[in-house]
């Protein structure tokens, strides 16, 4: 089934052309419709079970569901928020304003220079803006929905919205969330911008596709000479909660276990009494802490070390991931403590 795709304020579609890879996806540029209405949110998100929404759409997307007492709908959004004042601005100046914290790379460069060279109708600009700032006048119901929202850590806390940190929750869209969402997952993003989900599309994509349709995307098998990971729940009395991926140990010195990982899909959610230190020598995708539910960018050029009795596990992105994994085991008895999952199959 098709997936529709909610994109940000003044984002336009090929800003999110990597999940078109491995995800089959409609596209909804709100801000380009000159009817302003939650209405018109409506009628585009009915025949959809399964939405992708960014930043100010994720917003929309609250009050449509809510007002219209919409059910049964799949959400993976992106760094929604509640605008706290009526704002006057420019396109280009609420863009800048959203990318004042952004770090740097080449999308910065290019969403600026879609906002300086595009003819946007300051009028409609206007007119959205004013209507989404007045949002959260409007009063919320509950709203049976399944919802995952991913949050940044790096976001602009200057002009727009009031951003969501480890620290402090004060943010009022994610406490929106929590109150009126019957089935909610908040996830955060360690050290991740506004603008992640468009240069990082792909490394999300089987977590989405999980979420979605509760099965794997990815089905490539290993070499003949990985085996499925037995000592961690391949057992028939250990439930691993579909994690589904491979290992081949190496040669190590006293003290130390070292293996390579082929991961099609995601590792068990696990802890150990021990440091580990994992390189990814091939692929993309997430690390993720199953019980804070913060979640790191990984791809081949990233090392991770994980520390004693830290609970994580490894989900794949649009390609299988391969770690190389040297555990310090010392004195340890060998063991392992699993974490459910359960946001995804």
């Amino acid at each position: 089934m098709k997936i529709l795709f909610i994109t940000g304020f003044l984002s336009k579609k090929t800003m999110y052309q990597k999940f078109t890879k491995d995800l089959n996806i409609d596209f909804f540029e709100w801000w380009k419709e000159s009817d302003i209405s939650l209405e018109n949110f409506r009628q585009k998100i009915a025949n959809y079970n399964y939405i992708i929404s960014h930043s100010a759409g994720s917003t929309i997307l609250l009050y449509t569901l809510s007002k219209f007492n919409i059910t049964d709908k799949h959400i993976v959004s992106f760094d929604g928020h509640i605008l706290h004042k009526k704002i006057h601005t420019t396109p280009r100046k609420a863009i800048k304003a959203t990318l004042n914290n952004m770090k740097p790379c080449n999308l910065k460069t290019k969403i600026v220079s879609f906002t300086q060279s595009s003819r946007i109708d300051n009028i409609l600009f206007q007119k959205w803006l004013d209507f989404i700032s007045t949002l959260y006048k409007l009063k919320l119901r509950s709203v049976n929905c399944t919802w995952l929202s991913i949050r940044s850590t790096i976001v602009n806390n200057k002009v727009m919205y009031i951003p969501y940190t480890t620290s402090k929750n004060n943010d009022r869209f994610c406490k929106s969330l929590l109150k009126y969402m019957k089935n909610i997952t908040i996830c955060i993003l360690l050290n991740g911008c506004h603008y992640d989900v468009s240069l990082f599309s792909n490394y999300f994509s089987s977590l989405i596709y999980s979420f979605f349709y509760e099965k794997h995307l990815i089905k490539t098998k290993p070499p003949k000479y990985f085996i499925k990971n037995r000592e961690t729940g391949f057992t028939k009395n250990i439930n691993t909660n579909g994690a589904y991926f491979f290992k081949h140990k190496l040669n190590a010195k006293l003290g130390e276990a070292k293996a390579k990982f082929f991961v099609p899909y995601r590792t068990a959610s696990w802890s150990h009494p021990w440091k580990i230190k994992t390189k990814i020598t091939s692929g993309n995708g997430l690390e993720i802490n199953p019980v804070t539910k913060v979640l790191k960018l990984i791809d081949h050029s990233k090392s991770l070390i994980i520390d004693e009795n830290e609970p994580h596990f490894f989900i794949s992105g649009s390609k299988s991931l391969n770690l190389h994994v040297t555990a310090y085991i010392g004195d340890h008895v060998k063991s392992y403590q699993l974490y459910p999952v359960s946001f995804i199959k």
